[in-house]
């Protein structure tokens, strides 16, 4: 499994990625299973917790936090890590490695 904490993310985001990479169990997987563990981490996490679709990339939507803009994209060879801000993206990483 991927080590947290990343840098520049909050306890919460921190929190919320670290209970999808364990839902996961570390294994990568496409880009649908990512987001339904990423959905129940939240909804676990936060009550009544949500997903938002933060931009849409060419190849693939990004979805996350409103209020962080972390989420998450389809790379070329595994599912990245990303914030949005100002519509643009910054790729923090790997989901998992």
């Amino acid at each position: 499994m991927r080590a947290w904490p990343l840098a520049g993310l909050s306890p919460r985001d921190q929190r919320i990625l670290a209970l999808t990479s364990g839902k996961l169990r570390g294994s990568r997987v496409d880009f649908s299973l990512a987001l339904q563990a990423l959905h129940e981490a939240v909804c676990e996490t936060i009550p009544a917790g949500r997903i938002f679709l933060l931009a849409s990339e060419a190849t693939s939507p990004v979805f996350g936090s409103a209020l962080s803009g972390v989420g998450l994209v389809e790379g070329s060879d595994a599912v990245q890590l990303v914030r949005v801000v100002a519509g643009k993206l910054q790729t923090l990483g790997r989901l998992l490695p």
